[in-house]
């Protein structure tokens, strides 16, 4: 493989930065349905298997930072569910990353983002958001 092609093959590629702290997602089920609760969002996908409550939680959280990002003014999240309320004992792990078309030089490694604030200005580069395991 020529090496001009190995640049285009690797700008195209999308930039992964990693929001910091963890996203608990608690899954249960209820009458034949999967729900699944990011508990930190208050935000719920609903399935008939685990993995399609999952999948539709993880374009709900999509949806909802990047309206959070297109917004103007200070980001308020909704107040998470507290502790002495949560029922599940089925629990993971996740964080949120973001895939962003790279422009100029950027590190290989993922980028930890302290303030989803500091997604604005890269906003039309955002190429999505998804839940990944979280790194113990």
């Amino acid at each position: 493989m020529s090496i001009e092609r190995k640049k285009r093959l690797r700008l195209s590629q999308p930039h992964i930065l990693v929001m910091e702290g963890p996203v608990t997602v608690e899954y249960q089920r209820k009458n034949k349905k999967w729900y699944c609760t990011a508990l930190e969002f208050d935000l719920v996908g609903i399935g008939t298997s685990r993995q399609k409550a999952f999948n539709e939680l993880q374009k709900v959280v999509n949806l909802y930072l990047m309206e959070a990002i297109n917004s103007k003014g200070p980001i308020d999240f909704l107040i998470p569910t507290p502790q002495t309320e949560r029922k599940g004992n089925d629990v993971e792990k996740y964080q949120v990353a973001v895939q962003i078309r790279k422009q100029g030089r950027i590190p290989g490694i993922p980028v930890v983002i302290q303030d989803i604030r500091s997604l604005r200005r890269k906003r039309d580069r955002i190429c999505g958001l998804t839940l990944i395991p979280a790194v113990a």
